[in-house]
């Protein structure tokens, strides 16, 4: 048996893994990274001129703590966004009977160099530039 042919019964044989775990193979998605970036959305998910739809507020609880997270869309890519103190701050000035009221709006993105509290590293971070 040749190699192409070996990769297709590989490949065929996958498929059919993929399924009967409830899972499903879509090659059609792989034009960009987007969709492999995992569901929070990262400093580098991020350029300059880019805008965001918020399509959901909800919250969740992390470390004790109940944190307001905000669903993005943009593209057809949906993206979690955990608000910490400054984005929260930025959401109410912006939207001060609640953060559901914030919903349907373009949101946009600086990028900001931070210390992370717990490995005391310097690392990027996302705030909100524009919240309309």
């Amino acid at each position: 048996m040749n190699l192409p042919a070996l990769n297709n019964i590989l490949d065929m044989e996958m498929d059919k893994l993929t399924q009967a775990q409830g899972g499903k193979t879509n090659m059609e998605d792989t034009d960009s990274w987007d969709a492999f970036s995992g569901a929070y959305l990262k400093p580098e998910d991020v350029t300059d001129d880019d805008e965001f739809a918020l399509i959901k507020v909800g919250s969740e609880e992390m470390d004790k703590r109940t944190k307001l997270v905000l669903t993005l869309e943009r593209a057809e890519i949906s993206k979690l966004f955990t608000c910490n103190a400054t984005n929260i701050k930025a959401i109410r000035e912006a939207f001060p009977e609640g953060p559901k009221a914030a919903v349907g709006s373009k949101v946009g993105f600086d990028k900001v160099k931070v210390t992370n509290p717990s490995t005391k590293q310097i690392q990027d971070s996302l705030v909100i530039k524009f919240l309309e």
